[in-house]
């Protein structure tokens, strides 16, 4: 079996959360509270959930004590706005930042479809699973042909 592809976690406070200091709503979703911000063309949410970093969200530690999921629009409100090929989410967690859908995922997985396709794009560089999604696989083939 292939080794699991490995991310860099951004650990420091100052790192997680200089990017949204643009502007900060509190939305109404479910409680929880809603950040806005971007700039350069680019938009980013970040939504808190229990607000006790409490939320599991796979295995290992690197997906407990969720805290948060990030959420980055690459090209603003320019389209398609479509998860996994202009919006890319990611949790915030106390042990750092984890994209969404690495193998140790649970609830979004890269298999469930595009929310869960972030981790794929930053190991295998590549948006491959928009031209042939049932030929791939984190064990198996990572590009099309």
């Amino acid at each position: 079996m292939p080794e699991k592809k490995s991310f860099i976690y951004l650990k420091k406070k100052e790192e997680r959360t200089n990017t949204i200091k643009k502007e900060i709503n509190y939305g109404k979703h479910s409680n929880d509270k809603t950040f806005r911000g971007g700039g350069q063309g680019s938009n980013i949410i970040v939504i808190a959930n229990s607000g006790n970093c409490t939320e599991v969200r796979g295995t290992g530690k690197y997906l407990s004590n969720v805290c948060a999921i990030i959420y980055l629009d690459i090209n603003g409100s320019n389209a398609p706005n479509t998860h996994g090929k202009d919006i890319f989410s990611f949790y915030l967690t106390k042990n750092g930042i984890v994209p969404v859908g690495t193998q140790d995922e649970t609830t979004w997985t890269f298999e469930k479809g595009s929310l869960g396709r972030t981790a794929w794009v930053i190991a295998n560089e590549n948006l491959d699973y928009l031209r042939c999604p049932k030929d791939l696989d984190w064990d198996g083939k990572t590009k099309c042909n």
